[in-house]
């Protein structure tokens, strides 16, 4: 009976779940005009993610520095960005969240391909 506890308490400690009041702000196609990495994606990049996903901040692991970071030889960066960023996941709770128009942003730029300019 204890064990069965501790597994239900680390299932809800470790639930994705997202937060109550997430909108949802990913585009249906891309937007016109298409969001730009450079101009548009890559500050909103560095001033909510890379404090964290840096080699010093505290997931270095995933590293978001830079466009080859950001969309990985895959692609499959992009995708997990996406899916954070869409279930309001990422930036975690304690930081700053993300404006729906910067979520559109980022949201809108991967739909668009993801491509570099």
């Amino acid at each position: 009976m204890l064990a069965v506890g501790l597994l239900m308490m680390a299932a809800v400690a470790c639930s994705t779940a997202e937060p109550a009041s997430c909108p949802n702000d990913l585009p249906a196609s891309c937007p016109s005009p298409a969001p730009t990495f450079s101009a548009d994606v890559a500050p909103l990049i560095q001033n909510h993610c890379a404090g964290c996903h840096s080699p010093d901040g505290g997931n270095p692991m995933l590293l978001l520095v830079s466009y080859d970071t950001i969309t990985g030889s895959t692609g499959r960066t992009a995708s997990m960005i996406e899916t954070q960023v869409a279930n309001c996941r990422m930036p975690p709770q304690e930081q700053p969240p993300l404006t729906s128009q910067d979520k559109r942003t980022i949201l809108g730029w991967i739909v668009c391909g993801a491509k570099n300019d």
